[in-house]
């Protein structure tokens, strides 16, 4: 073969292998799938090389993303409550029903009725289905007060609801804001000092308790079932863990990882983590233990309180207070403050009943009975941080578990609007010897007035000898020897009808529709409000004297004689 046809040859058998080998792609793309192919490569180099161990985080059970929204305060909650169930009191209410009778000019009212305002004590509706509740003593994470909400002087406390589907609502100023048992069971035990971030919840049938960590929503810990349980404690720093028996018998141990860490435990926790410490004497009211996780604390219905030492477990003190028996218990700072039992819920805590029996308030580290007063005192001379513990008592007695539906009873009052069927009944007597008159209201209540001032005046000490009935017009006015006294007036008028209002002294309105033909006074003579929410307070029932007027939307604390 000539050197010629030997380069021919070459030439054609390289062009037939550039052909056949890419197959009419060009240069660029075989450089792209040997890049593709370099690429995999060290990928797969990476995926057998060894990986860094990350710590291990708390996965969190719920988020602020759930269908239950964002972590709010107790106070918080307790205000929108307020004003979700119990809106301010709109008084421009409709006219009664008209129809037309041929006989008179004068329209006839079907369907007559009148408004009652009073202020009142309200309950508010919190959850249901409830199963369980708790409430933290003092549960704030950075030490400073929670925003005061319109409801009441609300304290700083949490709340922690356990329903009957396993789910747990917290409302507090920690972050988490729901929770739910990792077995779907009822939550019938629920334990919380308030201090810390770690809330305890299980069910006490199972005798199965879980620590939860408020700051992450997660669980970090298990006390495993072995016994039916009634109370439980958590440390504030989750270390130590406290539970009861249907027996009584009381167990104590470490709590979670320090299970399995000998070092972390006493020398008796290490051959048995959960301790027998003993058995109590009388069904327990609350198990707690102390800030610095250096005692534990138990008190019973008849009055006994046990502290313990820890880490050892020695029994310290042991004291029956007197007083007893008791329905409730507080543990708060170094003091306990036990409820009597068997007090009535409806009763207002902040009521002074001399019936009532008192609370009894113990000094723990002096071991002795102190007066409200002194505590009361000791607690504004340091720090408003964590409330008096006389307020919180008096706080947690307004919640109540009835049927599956917890409720709260308010302290302060707050406006309610009640309908009545007919008309307001209204009667005046004279009692011309006394200078006075007497007036029986629309809720039979009496109540007298000086005939000269038309100001309020006692009931006069001896019963009087002649009392002459007056007449009451329609629109509330009275005349008796030549003066007119005027028991209502005008609010606002309507299609021909006016609204007439009667305050009742100490904290009730009466209003109802009237027609402008049956009123009295001239219309041109009133001085109607330009606002409707606005309800007049008479210093004198002489109609000469104006009244003063009040809103109920800008008015939250009682006025004039509802002192």
């Amino acid at each position: 073969m000539s050197p010629k046809e030997s380069k021919d040859s070459m030439v054609v058998t390289d062009t037939r292998s550039t052909s056949f080998s890419g197959k009419g792609q060009q240069p660029p793309q075989r450089l792209l799938g040997m890049a593709l192919f370099i690429g995999l490569a060290l990928l797969l180099s990476a995926a057998c090389a060894p990986r860094v161990t990350q710590p291990p985080k708390p996965a969190p059970l719920l988020t602020e993303q759930t269908p239950f929204g964002p972590s709010m305060t107790l106070a918080e909650m307790l205000d929108q409550s307020l004003r979700t169930q119990y809106r301010p009191p709109n008084i421009d209410f409709p006219v009664p029903d008209q129809m037309a009778h041929s006989s008179s000019a004068l329209p006839q009212r079907s369907g007559d009725y009148f408004m009652e305002l009073s202020r009142e004590s309200v309950t508010l509706h919190l959850a249901s289905d409830v199963t369980a509740y708790v409430l933290g003593p003092s549960a704030s994470s950075s030490g400073e007060a929670q925003a005061r909400g319109q409801t009441d002087d609300i304290p700083e406390a949490g709340l922690a609801v356990g329903h009957a589907n396993g789910d747990i609502h917290v409302w507090s100023s920690w972050p988490c804001a729901s929770l739910t048992l990792p077995t779907a069971a009822p939550v019938t035990l629920l334990t919380w000092d308030g201090v810390g971030p770690f809330l305890g919840a299980g069910n006490a049938r199972s005798g199965e308790l879980h620590a939860f960590d408020l700051r992450h929503c997660a669980r970090v810990g298990t006390v495993p079932g072995q016994h039916p349980l009634r109370h439980a404690a958590l440390s504030s720093s989750s270390t130590w863990v406290a539970v009861t028996d249907t027996g009584q018998r009381l167990f104590v141990g470490p709590l979670g990882e320090l299970f399995a860490n000998p070092s972390n435990a006493s020398p008796v926790l290490e051959q048995d983590p959960r301790r027998h410490v003993g058995t109590l004497r009388f069904p327990p009211l609350a198990l707690a233990f102390s800030p610095r996780e250096g005692l534990l604390q138990s008190v019973d219905q008849a009055g006994w309180l046990l502290l313990w030492t820890l880490p050892d477990l020695t029994l310290l003190e042991q004291v029956r207070i007197p007083g007893g028996p008791f329905g409730a218990a507080l543990f708060h700072g170094g003091h306990l403050i036990l409820g009597p039992a068997g007090i009535d819920q409806d009763v207002s805590p902040t009521s002074h009943d001399e019936s009532r029996p008192e609370p009894v308030i113990w000094d723990i580290p002096n071991s002795r009975a102190v007066a409200a007063e002194e505590i009361l005192t000791s607690q504004n001379a340091s720090s408003t941080n964590q409330g008096a513990p006389w307020a919180l008592l008096h706080f947690f007695e307004r919640f109540n578990l009835d049927a599956g539906l917890l409720t709260f009873r308010t302290a302060q009052k707050h406006w309610l609007r009640k309908l009545h069927f007919g008309t307001p009944r209204l009667s005046v007597h004279a009692a011309d010897d006394d200078g006075l008159l007497r007036v029986t209201e629309p809720d039979q209540t009496q109540r007298w007035y000086q005939t000269a001032t038309g100001r309020p005046a006692d009931a006069p000490d001896h019963g009087p000898t002649r009392l002459t009935p007056l007449a009451v017009a329609p629109d509330g006015t009275v005349s008796w020897n030549g003066r007119t006294y005027a028991l209502a007036d005008p609010v606002q008028t309507r299609d021909g009808y006016v609204l007439m209002a009667r305050h009742v002294p100490e904290h009730r309105f009466f209003l109802w529709w009237m027609p402008v033909e049956e009123v009295r006074v001239s219309m041109d003579s009133w001085i109607l409000p330009d606002k409707t929410d606005l309800l007049p307070i008479r210093n004198s029932l002489i109609q000469d004297s104006p009244p003063s007027w009040i809103s109920l939307s800008d008015h939250r604390q009682p006025v004039g004689d509802m002192q």
